[in-house]
């Protein structure tokens, strides 16, 4: 199981469709389909109740949305977190080097710095 097919179900589990949810994806509904029951098949439980009419969720499906959810909110923000930390080391570097120049270039520099979103 991975962090798209958790997008994946959350998308379907959200529209209570999977055609519907295929556009929103932009992948094939039979790509889709698949991917859901590639899923049911590695957890081992189904997680739709699916007819010509009906599209529901079943307990272990509704319990899957809630755990889904929880984990691809801390994915995001452990990526988010990563790209704040990138962030400031590279201003961090970029200022370090910044005073290792001649004093004469140091006001200029501090003036790129600090209008810079690095800072």
């Amino acid at each position: 199981m991975n962090f798209r097919i958790l997008n994946y179900f959350l998308t379907v589990a959200h529209e209570k469709n999977i055609t519907k949810a295929a556009e929103i994806l932009h992948i094939t509904q039979p790509t889709l389909s698949r991917q859901l029951m590639q899923l049911e098949t590695a957890l081992g439980v189904k997680l739709f109740d699916r007819d010509k009419h009906k599209f529901a969720l079943t307990p272990s499906g509704q319990f899957l949305v809630e755990r889904a959810r929880e984990i691809l909110n801390m994915v995001e923000k452990l990526r988010s977190t990563f790209r704040n930390r990138n962030t400031t080391s590279l201003a961090a570097l970029l200022w370090a080097q910044a005073n290792t120049r001649p004093q004469r270039y140091s006001p200029s520099l501090s003036a790129v710095f600090k209008s810079s979103t690095l800072l």
